[in-house]
C-alpha cells in the first residue's frame, strides 16, 4: 500500500508538472503556477510519507529510506532530459 501511495505521488507531480504542454497560451501561466503549487505540496506529502509513514528496514535502518527517493526520481529525470532535447 505505502509503495503504491508513493508511486503514485510522484505520478501525480510528473503530471503536474506537465500540465502547460496540453494547455493553450493564454492559460499556460495560470496552468503552470497552478502546476508548480501542485508539484511543491506532491513533493512535500511524498518526503513526509518517505521519514515518517514508511518503516525503517530491519539491516539497513534509516539508511535505506535513500531508495524512496532516489529511485522515483530516475525516471522523472530521464524524462525532464528527454523533454529537453526535444
Amino acid at each position: 500500500m505505502a509503495e503504491a501511495v508513493r508511486y503514485g505521488l510522484v505520478g501525480l507531480v510528473v503530471v503536474a508538472a506537465l500540465t502547460w504542454l496540453v494547455l493553450d497560451e493564454g492559460r499556460a501561466i495560470r496552468s503552470s503556477r497552478l502546476a508548480g503549487v501542485l508539484s511543491l505540496l506532491g513533493i512535500a506529502l511524498w518526503l513526509l510519507l518517505v521519514f515518517f509513514y514508511a518503516p525503517v528496514e530491519r539491516v539497513q535502518g534509516i539508511v535505506q529510506k535513500i531508495f524512496y527517493v532516489h529511485v522515483p526520481c530516475a525516471p522523472v529525470a530521464y524524462l525532464g532530459l528527454s523533454l529537453i532535447h526535444i
